[in-house]
């Protein structure tokens, strides 16, 4: 199974959310914030929404790029070059819904 990225747009064609299913089929809902600066992707808890990454236009790159707040994302996805904000924003929630796949699954692994 592989890991799914949708973007919802709201009426005036703006991302304002991203849905992420990940390989061991559990899903992840992160919203975008738009500020002066570019935008930041906030994965949605039960009680809260935890900032996990900043997008922004990289102009000595022409591009879009992502940083990741609090985990390592992996290289492909963090080197990448976006061609909207948009795009940046569903990368960087791809980016952690691996990682957070990937600690789940060592942490089955060592219960196991």
């Amino acid at each position: 199974m592989a890991e799914t990225v949708q973007i919802s747009w709201d009426a005036q064609g703006v991302a304002r959310g991203i849905k992420v299913t990940s390989t061991l089929g559990l899903s992840y809902t992160y919203s975008i914030k738009y500020d002066q600066h570019g935008a930041q992707v906030h994965v949605n808890g039960k009680k809260d929404k935890k900032l996990v990454a900043t997008a922004g236009y990289v102009a000595e790159l022409e591009c879009y790029r992502f940083t990741a707040v609090g985990f390592q994302p992996d290289r492909k996805l963090s080197e990448a070059r976006w061609p909207t904000l948009a795009d940046a924003a569903a990368g960087a929630a791809h980016a952690h819904t691996k990682r957070s796949n990937e600690e789940a699954v060592a942490v089955i692994a060592a219960v196991m």
